[in-house]
């Protein structure tokens, strides 16, 4: 048998009111043996980095140039937060 792997969640910080019960809405999920909030530390003033946003090159290697132009596209910050979120799950793995 295998040993069991460890499932990650890894969101960046919003602004707003999307996801205001965050981390709290998933408790049912993080009470699991296998399953972390890793909450990482983001870009601050002094400087502190724990969190890397992905690279463009990085992205290019799993999205069209295209994808990632759209994703800038749509919206303030939200290509922002899915670069974290593919950094975190790149050095994760």
């Amino acid at each position: 048998m295998s040993p069991r792997k460890r499932n990650g969640i890894f969101l960046p910080y919003f602004q707003g009111q999307r996801l205001v019960d965050f981390p709290q809405a998933l408790t049912d999920i993080l009470d699991k043996e296998n399953v972390h909030y890793y909450n990482g530390v983001y870009r601050v003033a002094d400087g502190a980095n724990y969190v890397m946003p992905a690279t463009e090159g990085t992205l290019l290697k799993v999205h069209s140039q295209e994808m990632i132009d759209l994703v800038k596209r749509m919206g303030r910050g939200l290509f922002e937060g899915a670069s974290y979120s593919a950094g975190v799950t790149v050095q994760a793995a």
